[in-house]
């Protein structure tokens, strides 16, 4: 919803709306760089109340962010250590060579890491909305035990919605996860997928995902665990740039999910990525900077025959070995190479790990300025910046890159 007329009235803050603490029926007016106003209004303070927001829109990795979702975290916040999660964390070691030498063993996060981990991102919601981004943010979820006529799970927490949801041009995709634990994951933003229906976006998605035993039987194709039965992928295994879309064959996407993608949105072209990294989601390999221009792991790719030929037209930055932030004895989910997740909020502007200062220096003399933010718990949670956000409004459009 734009609108050029800015309010009559004084209006509460952004974090304040989103976060439901709001009277029925209140609106808040966000101004942006280009003087237009994004409006969102709360028609209540209850998970089920409805919540009016811009439509969606993003084909690419850099378009001038105008929206985003940032994750949250609770103090009743549970890993379960159930069949996916293990075959998963078992390959993921396997892939990092020893750096995470010890797996997770399930139950309540630790409370310091979870208080610390929610200050941090309050923080990055105040750093967005300064740099002219409206910011939306998951409801709670409970943590609960839940079953399937097959197997018996409990829920993951909404921290990264870059996971198990992606915006597709001006579709939502709901992508059905390998990871047991996040089958409902999606309900903590109910109220945000409606708001973009009543918008006229779409949530689309496959079928769910039966997950049986058998499908994570592995080794199946390309050295990843995931059987080829169904559809099963993680967002995080997508990249856009603008009809090109990289999608990375891993333990977290199985090809069949790359085909369901082609079928659907024919306007793009899904290029499969495959042998540069098994382990899980792309955006500690690749990094789309802007048109021509993209950061790549050089423990991953160490050519440029690797890449769909569209890319390899492309400047290809080698970034410094990244700073380690491990800030508690709890098992890490991620590897130091979360330091290269960053979320582009323009082609010259990015938020990066504040710790990251060599990477820093290398994309300042490539143009590109930086909002430092600090995750003090990104491996031992598994999400970085990016991780931990969901763009839905963009500056950009479907074209070739």
């Amino acid at each position: 919803l734009v609108s050029a007329t800015p309010p009559q009235r004084p209006l509460p803050t952004m974090r304040r709306c989103i976060l439901g603490r709001l009277p029925v029926r209140t609106e808040l007016h966000k101004r942006t760089r280009h003087g237009a106003t994004v409006a969102v209004r709360s028609l209540g303070t209850k998970a089920t109340d409805r919540l009016v927001i811009p439509a969606a829109s993003s084909f690419t990795e850099w378009g001038k962010l105008k929206v985003v979702v940032l994750g949250r975290i609770s103090n009743d916040s549970y890993l379960d250590s159930e069949l996916s999660w293990q075959r998963q964390e078992a390959a993921v070691m396997h892939d990092e060579k020893g750096e995470l030498s010890c797996a997770h063993p399930g139950g309540f996060l630790e409370p310091r890491v979870v208080d610390e981990a929610r200050e941090d991102l309050d923080i990055i919601h105040k750093q967005l909305e300064d740099a002219g981004v409206t910011v939306l943010r998951p409801d709670h979820t409970p943590t609960a035990t839940f079953s399937t006529p097959s197997w018996s799970a409990r829920t993951y927490f909404p921290y990264c919605p870059r996971d198990v949801l992606l915006t597709m041009g001006t579709t939502v995709v709901e992508t059905p996860s390998p990871n047991r634990a996040r089958y409902f994951e999606t309900f903590a933003y109910k109220r945000i997928i409606e708001g973009l229906l009543d918008a006229g976006t779409p949530t689309i998605g496959p079928q769910k995902p039966r997950l049986m035993d058998e499908m994570f039987g592995g080794p199946a194709s390309d050295g990843c665990f995931l059987a080829e039965d169904e559809p099963c992928f993680d967002a995080a295994n997508v990249l856009r740039c603008g009809r090109d879309v990289l999608y990375q064959v891993s333990h977290s996407g199985n090809a069949r999910g790359a085909t369901w993608l082609q079928k659907v949105f024919p306007q793009f072209r899904v290029h499969l990525i495959r042998n540069v990294y098994t382990g899980i989601h792309l955006d500690t390999t690749f990094v789309m900077l802007r048109p021509g221009l993209f950061l790549a792991n050089p423990d991953r790719v160490k050519d440029k025959s690797v890449l769909p030929p569209f890319l390899r037209k492309w400047k290809m930055l080698v970034p410094p070995e990244p700073v380690s932030v491990v800030n508690s004895d709890q098992p890490l989910l991620s590897s130091g190479w979360i330091g290269i997740n960053m979320l582009q909020l323009s082609e010259n502007l990015a938020a990066v790990c504040s710790k990251q200062v060599a990477l820093i220096k290398m994309l300042e003399q490539h143009g590109i300025d930086v909002i430092p933010v600090t995750l003090r718990h990104a491996q031992s949670l598994g999400g970085g910046i990016k991780c931990c956000t969901l763009d839905l409004l963009r500056e950009d459009e479907l074209t070739d890159y």
